[in-house]
């Protein structure tokens, strides 16, 4: 059963996590309601590492518009929602803009997010408005291009030729293309605002691929911005964290739950450890969604929750043994022990209609009459809280 213990405030939660060892992956959750100061609290511990000299080391995610991270403090790397609609297109450009000595990895784990998300291990560019005509002469622009432009554009006119859309695709598991074709990447967008200005495009936007399918003999090409909301914040934290982690760094993602599909929820502290299982990363996350801490349990990282109550007071959670059931009931007090199979039964109900093996109104309808079988407040908000979910993977479902 999970128990709440120690009590911390702030600054000694801030110490506590700053001095665990860092020879096993560590992945710390401030858990707790909306309003309690768990994105102060995330913002606060950027500023200690900063004031420590370590901001180089800091990555800062937020899936909330409302975070508490600095807007002046530039030496956080920082990415979140404030940054508009393009954060999603940025994130993986700035993956694709690796080093050409880290390309290799970057691409690796940006095929792996990309397969856990059900499309294919590929990336297109798309260059919008491509004009194969620009002859770079400096009479005809206002920029001079320089060589390794003109060879970019070179290239991509070449990569374009026969073809009837204007899309570069880079495919993220051959071998060959991950050293050569996927390394012209790098260049194809450290050039695109020099591209843009000589007039050979508009901008490049990102394509992903889906598999074919038995319903769809092509495959479904779908820009990422028609991508569901869910989709792009999945893909965008995981490639751009990709881009930037290293041994020792600190990642610190606040509210990561938002938009995004149970079943992503409770993957997604599993998924972090399969990208960053060799850099072994400090991770923070500040989050209200129990279903993060839902997942299968693993030898090779640790999870530490933490209970955050106002006043950002915050209570070490055990976990041995508990579940998801004993978690939530720590950390919110509604759901009490004895609930496993309630639980087990609600994320059934939402895996069979992802599978489309039952309509949304059934799903609902089941869910309606657990509720008249329920022997407690508790379990109906637990039922609410599932009605919730579901409504998420049907807004996911109708974006395809």
């Amino acid at each position: 059963m999970a128990e709440l213990v120690c009590k911390l405030n702030s600054n000694e939660l801030i110490e506590e996590i700053l001095s665990l060892d860092t020879d096993r992956m560590k992945v710390v959750v401030l858990i707790g309601e909306n309003g309690v100061g768990k994105s102060t609290l995330l913002a606060q511990f950027a500023e200690r590492l900063v004031e420590q000299g370590r901001g180089a080391q800091v990555i800062a995610i937020s899936n909330t518009p409302h975070d508490k991270f600095s807007r002046g403090d530039r030496a956080v790397h920082y990415l979140g929602q404030r940054d508009g609609n393009r954060y999603a297109s940025e994130a993986i450009k700035e993956s694709l803009r690796s080093p050409r000595n880290e390309i290799a990895t970057r691409v690796r784990k940006l095929a792996e997010v990309l397969e856990l998300m059900g499309y294919e291990r590929v990336i297109g560019l798309a260059l919008e408005n491509f004009n194969p005509h620009v002859t770079f002469d400096s009479n005809d622009s206002h920029v001079v291009a320089s060589s390794v432009t003109r060879k970019v554009a070179s290239t991509v006119r070449d990569k374009l030729v026969g073809t009837t859309t204007p899309v570069v695709w880079l495919n993220l598991d051959n071998h060959e293309e991950s050293r050569t074709g996927a390394s012209f990447a790098p260049s194809l967008l450290s050039n695109e605002e020099t591209l843009v200005a000589i007039g050979v495009c508009s901008g490049i936007r990102i394509i992903l691929r889906k598999p074919i399918s038995s319903a769809a003999l092509d495959k479904r090409e779908v820009d990422l911005q028609a991508a569901s909301s869910g989709e792009i914040s999945y893909l965008s934290t995981m490639a751009w964290a990709s881009s930037k982690v290293s041994e020792h760094c600190v990642l610190l993602i606040d509210e990561p739950e938002n938009s995004l599909h149970p079943k992503w929820q409770v993957r997604y502290i599993q998924c972090l450890q399969a990208l960053f299982r060799y850099e072994r990363p400090l991770v923070v996350i500040a989050s209200h969604s129990p279903l993060l801490l839902a997942g299968e349990e693993s030898g090779a990282f640790d999870i530490l929750p933490y209970k955050i109550e106002e006043g950002r007071m915050a209570y070490a959670i055990t976990t041995i043994d508990s579940g998801l059931e004993g978690v939530s009931w720590a950390a919110f007090g509604t759901l009490p022990s004895n609930n496993q199979y309630l639980s087990g039964l609600l994320i059934d109900l939402i895996n069979q209609y992802c599978r489309d093996e039952i309509s949304f109104d059934q799903a609902l309808l089941t869910m309606d009459n657990l509720i008249g079988g329920c022997v407690g407040q508790d379990q109906r908000e637990v039922i609410d809280a599932f009605k919730d979910a579901l409504r998420i993977a049907s807004n996911d479902k109708q974006k395809h």
